[in-house]
């Protein structure tokens, strides 16, 4: 019986965790962690080459275009990573600006560009990513 217990609540909880992870109007990412992806996920990107947008003491920012989606990759200083709470938390302040870049459609190719945020930690070890998508 409490195997069978144990069974229903690891279920319940998998399906809510997965379930939080897609878009919803409040938090409108496909939103992914260390945990379900890594460099390797973008490295075809990175190494596309990209438009160094800042450079400061706390991050490098650079804009990669692969595909039909733009990537806004921002990698850490030593010592300046923010936890993914924090990242969530800017995502979810940033929502309008996001919105604005993902509505672009391209006039001369009529593709419609979606945009693609990425954290690494001055390592190049993934915090977290999210694509902006109204698909709730």
């Amino acid at each position: 019986m409490k195997r069978k217990l144990f069974a229903l609540f690891l279920s319940v909880f998998l399906a809510v965790s997965l379930w939080a992870q897609n878009p919803t109007r409040d938090f409108p990412y496909y939103y992914f962690n260390s945990s379900e992806k890594d460099y390797e996920d973008f490295y075809y990107v990175l190494s596309s080459g990209g438009q160094l947008l800042e450079d400061d003491s706390e991050w490098n920012v650079t804009l990669y275009s692969y595909g039909t989606t733009n990537y806004i990759v921002t990698v850490y200083k030593p010592g300046k990573a923010q936890g993914e709470n924090e990242l969530r938390r800017v995502l979810k302040d940033h929502i309008s600006t996001y919105k604005n870049l993902d509505s672009k459609i391209d006039a001369s190719t009529g593709y419609d560009y979606k945009v693609c945020l990425v954290f690494f930690d001055s390592n190049y070890n993934l915090i977290c990513s999210a694509q902006y998508s109204e698909n709730y």
